[in-house]
């Protein structure tokens, strides 16, 4: 796989090659694989709005102390915010919430949520992928923490 070919199209697509995939410059696969399944869970049109998502992220780094992604979720969900309008709290977002810190901290307690996010509404595909996102957000945050990551200078034009 072609180093160049997978960081340019991260690049093309985000404006910018964030530091959580250009860490992983000699391992091209890996960063395109990680970036892939990132398109596929947060960007990609799927049962859950995009600001859910983001929320999503944003509280899973809080819960994990990581302030990389925590930076780039909130400057996401602030940028979605600006160009949606503001979302008032809801049991929609106290709940997402508690989904992410309970996959951060105590996983085993996340799935007694479930009959919570069913009696709110929540289709059982959305349930689905806010637990692929919070488990997504764990996974990204080990990495950020692992490799040390600071935030790259402009970050705010990859969290659009």
């Amino acid at each position: 796989m072609d180093r160049d070919d997978v960081f340019g199209a991260i690049r093309r697509e985000r404006g910018a090659v964030p530091s959580l995939f250009a860490e992983f410059e000699s391992y091209p696969e890996g960063a395109k694989a990680h970036f892939d399944l990132y398109r596929l869970l947060i960007l990609a049109p799927g049962p859950l709005p995009r600001a859910e998502r983001e929320r999503i992220l944003m509280e899973a780094s809080l819960a994990n102390e990581c302030p990389y992604s925590f930076r780039h979720a909130s400057q996401a969900l602030e940028f979605i915010r600006e160009t949606q309008g503001e979302t008032q709290p809801s049991r929609r977002q106290e709940l997402l919430s508690l989904l992410a810190i309970h996959v951060s901290k105590e996983p085993r307690r996340a799935s007694a949520l479930r009959p919570e996010f069913d009696a709110a509404g929540f289709t059982p595909a959305e349930w689905q992928q806010a637990v692929m996102i919070a488990s997504y957000a764990n996974f990204a945050n080990r990495i950020a923490e692992t490799m040390d990551l600071a935030l790259e200078e402009g970050f705010e034009a990859t969290c659009h």
